[in-house]
């Protein structure tokens, strides 16, 4: 079916669990993004962590999310080396393909190339629809687990889609010690559907967005939405945040993270542009103690967080605006 249905036209990431491309399709002429996972025969526990996406993002509808099409399973032949290369034997394998919207960019990507805080209506137009994507997810009983700029995009008409819901679990009653024992599985993105190619990388970056709770071993909370609401604190840091260096952005907000303190003179630059809600609302978000952090709807229905439009509904207004009457 994949190779009949679909053309691929390039690779978006890859990593040890499979890879993501940009495919067209034969029949309809539009472009997809197309996850492909070799399932393990062996390892049913990770053929679950892997086929959790496919069943959260098949009931998940909302415009700011990444829109899931159809997921199939087929067997292809595959190479299994046994101690030198030229000791192969073909095997059978199973794998798993994804279907989804292919988007045109990440957060991560704008925040580092177009400027994000010069366009502060833009700025909140973005967060807005990320808070009504997560609040949507929570609304599901569901936890994104992984929310960071890289796992959030944006499609052609500029508005946000958020995406990777690998790690993605349903809320759980009692905080157990879920969060404990799978922190390092985060730190590593075993099964996050992240296919940065640097894993080095790939770890710091998960662990910038991750609450203090889920750090803590032994930490019980009974919300585990707040894990989310933390991971936006540090999301709209960055968003208003001019970083000359990576190091810069990983000492930035390891310092936010350690001892909430901005860096020197953003507090004042917020203050000075009548932007005090910015340094209010971040603080809210990551405050260390989770029952102290809003919920998603509460910070959509908080006045720290001013009201937009759509990038989509933007171009539409706009146009209108400027006949003449």
């Amino acid at each position: 079916m994949y190779r009949q249905e679909f053309e691929e036209v390039k690779q978006l990431g890859k990593g040890g669990f499979g890879e993501v491309w940009m495919c067209r399709n034969r029949l309809d002429g539009q472009c997809y993004a197309i996850k492909k996972i070799q399932l393990d025969s062996s390892n049913e526990t990770l053929n679950r962590k892997m086929l959790r996406e496919v069943k959260t993002l098949s009931g998940l509808h909302h415009q700011s999310i990444v829109r899931y099409y159809q997921a199939w399973i087929e067997s292809r032949q595959g190479e299994c080396g046994i101690e030198e290369d030229r000791d192969k034997q073909l095997l059978e394998v199973q794998v798993l393909y994804i279907q989804m919207e292919y988007c045109e960019k990440t957060l991560s990507e704008v925040i580092a190339y177009e400027r994000l805080y010069e366009a502060p209506e833009r700025l909140w137009n973005l967060f807005r629809q990320i808070v009504s994507g997560v609040a949507y997810i929570h609304s599901k009983g569901i936890v994104h687990r992984d929310l960071k700029p890289k796992n959030i995009f944006l499609d052609f008409s500029g508005d946000i889609k958020i995406g990777d819901l690998g790690l993605a679990r349903f809320s759980q009653i009692k905080g157990e010690h879920e969060d404990g024992e799978e922190a390092h599985e985060n730190l590593v993105s075993a099964a996050s559907g992240s296919l940065e190619g640097d894993d080095t990388s790939a770890n710091v970056g998960t662990m910038l967005y991750l609450a203090p709770e889920v750090m803590d071993s032994v930490s019980s909370v009974s919300d585990q939405s707040k894990r989310d609401v933390y991971a936006l604190g540090i999301i709209l840091f960055e968003m208003w945040s001019a970083f000359a260096t990576t190091m810069e952005r990983i000492t930035s907000i390891d310092r936010l993270r350690r001892l909430e303190s901005f860096p020197q003179g953003f507090e004042a630059q917020q203050v000075k542009a009548n932007r005090r809600n910015v340094c209010q609302l971040i603080r809210w978000l990551i405050n260390a103690e989770p029952t102290t952090r809003p919920t998603a709807l509460q910070v959509l229905d908080s006045e720290l967080l001013p009201r937009t439009m759509l990038e989509s509904e933007l171009h539409q207004v706009l146009p209108a605006a400027s006949l003449p009457p």
